[in-house]
């Protein structure tokens, strides 16, 4: 609608991102049918006679996601269900992040307090279904995994938030900066002259294998 101030026109819209039912909702239904992501066949849509182009442009992982949100028993909510399912978990890893720096339970409570009802992700996750729940998840995750010295099962958290949606891996240069230096320990070992503290270094080398084992499977 709109609406007249001062003389001016202020045009208004509250219907938001139609994502959810015209990308997301057609993928998991062309998956289904049979048809593969990043073909043409699958990014055309036939509804009724008319065909609708639903291009696919994430990675493979988010697509398996809206399959499995079609074939639950509360079609056409269980994609939507998935998403919001996804949002609200990301809260557990938010807590342990912060109990984790702070070493303050009550710190991590309002850490995840502050996430579940801010306003932006209630928007966007709850209330519109979009994409970015599944990926953040798994990235916050990853941070705390690697925090806590889990190295392997870190990175392997890493990239799945990356194989849901390819921003991920922007997330990875701050997570490998971290992995370059460890909490303060309580009583700190004294490296040997000329080396480096235990845990003070990273094997890129190992972390790179990793990532590529996941990628390929």
């Amino acid at each position: 609608g709109s609406i007249e101030f001062f003389g001016f026109t202020i045009n208004f819209s509250f219907e938001g991102y139609l994502d959810y039912d015209y990308y997301y909702y057609s993928w998991g239904q062309q998956f289904l049918e049979g048809f593969m992501p990043y073909t043409d066949a699958f990014n055309r849509s036939e509804i009724n006679g008319s065909l609708y182009n639903t291009p696919y442009f994430f990675p493979p992982f988010f697509v398996y996601m809206c399959a499995l949100g079609s074939v639950l028993p509360i079609d056409p909510f269980g994609i939507g269900f998935l998403i919001t399912l996804f949002g609200f978990l990301t809260a557990f890893p938010i807590y342990g992040i912060s109990l984790y720096l702070s070493r303050n339970p009550r710190v991590g409570a309002i850490a995840a307090g502050t996430y579940l009802f801010n306003p932006v992700v209630l928007y966007h996750t709850v209330f519109e279904w979009l994409n970015p729940a599944p990926f953040v998840f798994f990235m916050m995750l990853s941070f705390y995994l690697l925090m806590r010295g889990n190295r392997i099962w870190g990175t392997l958290a890493m990239v799945t938030s990356a194989l849901f949606k390819q921003t991920a891996f922007f997330l990875a240069i701050p997570l490998i900066a971290y992995l370059l230096k460890r909490a303060p320990a309580t009583e700190p070992e004294d490296p040997e002259e000329g080396k480096r503290p235990p845990g003070d270094e990273l094997d890129l080398r190992g972390f790179g294998k990793i990532i590529l084992v996941v990628l390929a499977f």
